[in-house]
């Protein structure tokens, strides 16, 4: 199965009176793509547009949302279950398939606690493992790497960057250069200005090098 195109062509999209969106295009052939920015951009909004959270004035976005996933900055597991049951939980993956994944190792040590004893950097990592455990054909990432350091970072900019996942297209927002520093891909910048409108060109970026 061939990977996802990032593909937009002439998005319009409005909450109520405030447009976000008019005539907004861009196009990538990248696996990873990012969307780099301050707050208020529309990087988010563009997520959940891209996984169907949220529905465009039109309808100019070729992509698949039926196999998406969107991992909002919010901490999104149950607080009163463990990790291994936010793990698991719809039954769309048994834990001995958690415990194969090569990132497992970043979560083993505290994924049997209750996730309300957890750090957010620890809740992060396993929100992370079970996006990448399933599969899906577009994985959506809003400033993943909030609340994890350095180390982990680099670790998960390498997986990212291996042909682990190679029908995924990921797309991830950030605030930070130094997010995005060790992972290749394609960068759209916005600035706070809105509505983003136009067709827009991506900087390709290599995993090291410094930003433009």
């Amino acid at each position: 199965m061939d990977r996802l195109i990032f593909r937009i062509e002439k998005l319009t999209f409005s909450y109520t009176d405030m447009p976000v969106f008019e005539d907004f295009s861009a196009i990538s052939n990248a696996k990873v793509v990012v969307l780099r920015g301050p707050s208020g951009c529309g990087k988010t909004t563009l997520l959940k547009l891209l996984t169907g959270h949220l529905k465009p004035t039109s309808s100019p976005i070729y992509a698949s949302i039926e196999s998406s996933c969107l991992v909002i900055q919010e901490d999104g597991l149950f607080p009163w279950l463990t990790g291994v049951q936010n793990l698991t939980i719809g039954g769309n993956i048994s834990y001995e398939t958690v415990c194969q994944h090569p990132m497992y190792f970043l979560i083993k040590d505290f994924v049997e606690k209750k996730t309300y004893t957890l750090s957010f950097g620890q809740r992060r990592k396993i929100e992370l493992v079970r996006a990448f455990t399933r599969r899906f054909r577009m994985l959506c990432l809003d400033e993943p790497f909030n609340f994890i350091d350095p180390g982990t970072r680099t670790v998960l900019a390498d997986y990212i960057n291996s042909n682990a996942m190679p029908e995924t297209l990921i797309v991830m927002t950030t605030h930070y250069d130094a997010d995005v520093k060790g992972i290749e891909s394609d960068i759209f910048t916005f600035d706070v200005a809105l509505p983003v409108h136009g067709k827009h060109t991506p900087v390709h970026h290599k995993s090291g090098n410094s930003f433009l």
